[in-house]
This record gives C-alpha cells, sequence and structure tokens, in this order.
C-alpha cells in the first residue's frame, strides 16, 4: 500500500498582530522593570507594550511590565501544521515557525498505518495496521482503508512464509501449509563425544544435545581411561591404559595423563621393580638395573613359579615346565623358528637348548639365552635382525629346501636324548637325519 505522506509549510513565517492587540508583535530593546506593574514615581514611558505592562502615572516612570523575552507573545499558543511548532527567535523577537523533533509521535490521517512519526518536519507513515489481528501460517492480514476494517487473506502458494518450526528452512506456502527443508545440523561443532548437534525448533538454532547413547567416547579430562562409553551425555566407565609393555627392569611403562600416550619413567635407586623372573621377589633399582631378588621358595598357587620342591600337589604353578615349551613354526629359507608358552604361567628359556640339525656337519646347537616367555606367548629365534624381543642366535642356520633337516627342543643339552621336548623335522630332496629315542 502506498503510505501518503502529510506536507508541512517549512518555510518560516513571522507573526504580525494588529495594532490594537500588540503593538509590534514582538518587545521593543527595552529592559524589563523587576516589577510587573507600574512602580511610584515620575511619570513618563510606561510599558509600551500592553501585555501586562503598567501605565503612566501621576509621578514616575511606568514599570517595566510583566513580559519576561524578547517576543511579546506566547509562541506556544500559535496553531502550526502537524510536525512544525513555533518558537521564539531571540535574535529577530519574532515566532518562528520550524519543524518538530524527528521521531515525535503524529497522525497521518490513514487509518492503515500505525506509530506514525515526525521526519524532518514530516508526519511519515508507519507499519500496517493489522488491528491487532494474529495471522495462522500462511495468511496475512490486509487493512481496508475504506471500511477501516482488517481481515486475515491466504497467501498464494510458493509465498515466502515463517513456520512455526523455526528448523524448516526455505518455507513456503503450499495448500495453505508452510513447509520447508529440515536443518541439517550434522556438522555443527559440539563439546564432546556424548552430544550431537539438534535444531531448536523454538529458535532455528543448532545445539548440542545428550547423544550416542552407549557409544565409545573420550574423555579429554582423563585420557588415560580407556574404553568409556556415553551415559545420558557424560562419558564413564573404562579401565586404566595398559602400558606394560613397556615395562622392562628399572624402566616402568605409564601413561601420559596429558596426551593419553604410553610412556616410559624411571625409577629411582632402592625402588622396587620386577625383574620379569616369578621365581624371585624382593628386586630394587640400582643404577637402572633391577637387582637383588630372592628366589621363592613357598609353595604358592597362581604365582606363576614353581620353587624346588613343591609339587603340582602343593603348587598348581608345578604344572607349568619347560617340558611343555612347543615349536610352533619352522621356516626354511630365511630360517628361523617359533617357540610358543602354551601353559598359564611364565617360564624362563635360560636353560633351554635348540639343536638345528640339518644332516650335515654345519648343525648348529644354540643354548637359549636368559628370556622369560609370558604365559601364552610364542617368541621368533631367528638368526640374523632379530626385531623387538626376537631371540638371535648370531650364526646362519644352513637349514636347505635341498635335503632334510630338524629343530630339536631340550630342556638342557641336547646331546642328552631324555632333554627332548619337542622336534620338527623335514625332508626334501634327502631325509633328515635320525631323530633322538623316544621322538
Amino acid at each position: 500500500m502506498k503510505r501518503p505522506y502529510r506536507f508541512a509549510i517549512l518555510s518560516l513565517m513571522t507573526i504580525s498582530l494588529a495594532a490594537g492587540s500588540w503593538a509590534s508583535g514582538c518587545a521593543t530593546q527595552v529592559e524589563p522593570s523587576s516589577s510587573s506593574s507600574g512602580s511610584s514615581g515620575s511619570g513618563g514611558q510606561g510599558g509600551a507594550i500592553t501585555s501586562g505592562g503598567g501605565g503612566a502615572t501621576a509621578s514616575g516612570d511606568g514599570g517595566g511590565g510583566g513580559s519576561t523575552g524578547p517576543c511579546a507573545v506566547d509562541c506556544g499558543q500559535i496553531q502550526t501544521p502537524v510536525c512544525q511548532v513555533a518558537q521564539c527567535n531571540g535574535q529577530t523577537g519574532q515566532c518562528e515557525v520550524v519543524a518538530d523533533i524527528d521521531g515525535t509521535g503524529c497522525d497521518d490521517g490513514v487509518f492503515c498505518t500505525v506509530e506514525d512519526a515526525c521526519a524532518n518536519g514530516l508526519c511519515v507513515a508507519g507499519p500496517d495496521n493489522d488491528c491487532g489481528i494474529a495471522p495462522a501460517e500462511c495468511e496475512e492480514v490486509v487493512c481496508d482503508e475504506q471500511s477501516q476494517t482488517c481481515a486475515p487473506q491466504a497467501q498464494p502458494n510458493g509465498a515466502a512464509c515463517t513456520p512455526t518450526d523455526l528448523c524448516q528452512e526455505g518455507a513456503t506456502c503450499t495448500n495453505g501449509l508452510c513447509t520447508g527443508t529440515a536443518k541439517d545440523c550434522f556438522f555443527q561443532p559440539v563439546p564432546d563425544d556424548c552430544h550431537v548437534s539438534e535444531c531448536n525448533p523454538q529458535n532455528g538454532q543448532c545445539e548440542p544435545v545428550a547423544g550416542n547413547e552407549g557409544g565409545p567416547c573420550t574423555d579429554v579430562n582423563d585420557l588415560c581411561t580407556v574404553s568409556k562409553t556415553c551415559t545420558a551425555g557424560v562419558c564413564l566407565g573404562g579401565v586404566p591404559m595398559n602400558c606394560s609393555q613397556l615395562t622392562q627392569d628399572c624402566v616402568l611403562g605409564v601413561c601420559d595423563t596429558n596426551t593419553g600416550q604410553c610412556t616410559t619413567q624411571a625409577l629411582n635407586n632402592g625402588d622396587p621393580c620386577d625383574d620379569l623372573d616369578s621365581c624371585t621377589a624382593g628386586e630394587l633399582c640400582q643404577s637402572g638395573s633391577c637387582t637383588g631378588g630372592q628366589p621363592v621358595t613357598q609353595c604358592i598357587n597362581n604365582d606363576g613359579c614353581c620353587p624346588s620342591g613343591c609339587t603340582v600337589n602343593n603348587d598348581l604353578d608345578c604344572a607349568c615346565n619347560l617340558g611343555k615349551i612347543r615349536i610352533t613354526e619352522l621356516h626354511i629359507g630365511t630360517d628361523y623358528l617359533v617357540l610358543h608358552n602354551p601353559t598359564t604361567c611364565a617360564l624362563d628359556l635360560d636353560p633351554m637348548e635348540i639343536l638345528f640339525d640339518d644332516s650335515t656337519s654345519t648343525d648348529l646347537t644354540f643354548q637359549l639365552p636368559a628370556h622369560v616367555l609370558a604365559a601364552g606367548a610364542s617368541v621368533y629365534v631367528v638368526e640374523s635382525s632379530p626385531v623387538g624381543t626376537d631371540i638371535d642366535t648370531g650364526s646362519n642356520i644352513m637349514f636347505s629346501s635341498t635335503r632334510g633337516g630338524a629343530a630339536i627342543l631340550c630342556e638342557g643339552s641336547c646331546s642328552n636324548s631324555a632333554n627332548v621336548v619337542d622336534v620338527v623335522a623335514f625332508s626334501e630332496g634327502e631325509p633328515h637325519g635320525a631323530l633322538p629315542t623316544g621322538i
């Protein structure tokens, strides 16, 4: 709807009054008396202004009269157009009409506009008048100037609209319904793993809410606890991170609470340590080495040690012995074998020996070094380039695919066939050598 403007005259207007009412419309440059009427005294020029001025008396000058300003009349009493006001110009002594203050409320005379306001001396139309009617979705209130009434009217299909659910983006009217596309909050940031971002239909903003229930999470305030899960928006549960793979002698594998990564921490002299030999106890760190352990003598179940004099009847660990170590893999070419500990306790391989019998005079006999093989663990015995915990023979294993051979594992010296605990033999081209009796 075109909004009308109500124009007012901006030119300055000088108020001229009849001589019979005011002599000049403004007071002359006469200093006013402190009295509102003529005081007694010599006669003379009483106030030339009749409004409140004292006349001449028989004696003395007339008083200055009641005027307290330069203009003879109250400019505020002068009627002016809308958004115009009359004020006294102290320099000219005349009443002048000027623009009213911007923002002053006014009425442009149009029913279908409200909250009209003055701007640069004009009464500018305000917002459309909706008569206080709240339209439904896909309706607009139309004002009729002639009847001075308002009524809701359906918007056409495709017209933009504001849905009740503010999470509907790009909403338009379709047969009276305001629908759009659901706002995607998937990539909006959330504070942690136990929250997801969803749209709030009240304000149309993506906000974090509890989510990922039962899913894995990382607690940034507890990085050394792993396997936590989300419960009602909180990361709970979990177990301490295991860094024992880095523990060796007087170096302890620990979790760095700042990074959540495993690192090493050196123990001080005199600190308790573990030499990984379950048959010793009371070890202490000394110059970086874990030493001073005393042999375990008590028969204690499940401590991983079977001391001398103990049996399976009074120490279940005695069911674990080197005689159960097995060769589980033998490789020809890049020669190596794999030893496996199938028992439930750690066993030191130190007393054991391996005979690499290749049916030639180049047989290699290798005494296994001190090496504690954990329960259920395996270890590689290689001829070169050991990696990690691999055991290096330091000599070439002369296996060949063109002739037979065998790897013989013994508890003690393999020169005594009674010490043999396991053998893996192979034949290719020519048979392997004779195996010890009983194998």
